[in-house]
């Protein structure tokens, strides 16, 4: 009784507060910078609780993609800005962890997101300028595996893999005749790959 006690106490004085960072998200297509909160919940409820935490990360989505523009004597030219992403996206997590000394260590995640953002194309090609503007909503949930890692008192690694699934919905419309199309919502399904670096408070 006496050491279940004592475990239940420093797990309490643990930091409860994470700050954090995707470290992959601007390596992803399209690149976005995010800004992550994770609270652990108070132990005080039940004993149980210590191990549940939330997740709230906010993602500003800003990318550009070039595409070849003209060949000058075997050379090709670029256009550095033909594709342009802009928009923003939200995660929610709830996380459950296997240990007692929360927010470290494996758990496990329930998680859903929202993704807003523009796709804006124009074709700078040679008697073309044209392209399109493309509005994407993405709606998505899925599961994960997780491991959360002390490098220091107040530094902390996080790893995380998992499965999602997203409701699609796009809207285009092309620039040259104002024409709109709508295309049909779908699913798309895949992995979720997350290497995060924070702060403990």
């Amino acid at each position: 009784m006496f050491l279940t006690f004592m475990s239940y106490s420093q797990s309490y004085k643990q930091n409860k507060n994470v700050i954090s960072t995707n470290l992959i998200s601007p390596f992803l297509s399209p690149s976005s910078y995010s800004l992550e909160y994770e609270r652990t919940l108070d132990k005080g409820y039940s004993p149980n609780v210590s191990q549940l935490s939330y997740k709230i990360g906010g993602y500003y989505i800003s990318d550009k993609e070039k595409q070849i523009l003209d060949e000058f004597y075997d050379q090709f030219i670029y256009d550095k800005e033909a594709i342009i992403f802009s928009g923003y996206s939200t995660t929610i997590e709830l996380r459950y962890y296997f240990e007692w000394d929360a927010p470290s260590g494996y758990y496990f995640s329930l998680f859903g997101a929202y993704a807003g953002f523009n796709e804006n194309y124009t074709d700078r090609k040679p008697n073309s300028f044209t392209g399109y503007e493309k509005s994407i909503t993405k709606i998505g949930r899925g599961v994960a595996l997780g491991f959360k890692y002390n490098l220091s008192s107040i530094l902390i690694a996080d790893a995380l893999v998992g499965y999602k699934v997203e409701n699609v919905s796009e809207n285009q419309v092309y620039k040259l005749d104002n024409r709109e199309i709508e295309i049909e919502p779908y699913k798309k399904d895949g992995l979720r790959f997350e290497l995060s670096i924070g702060f403990l408070f």
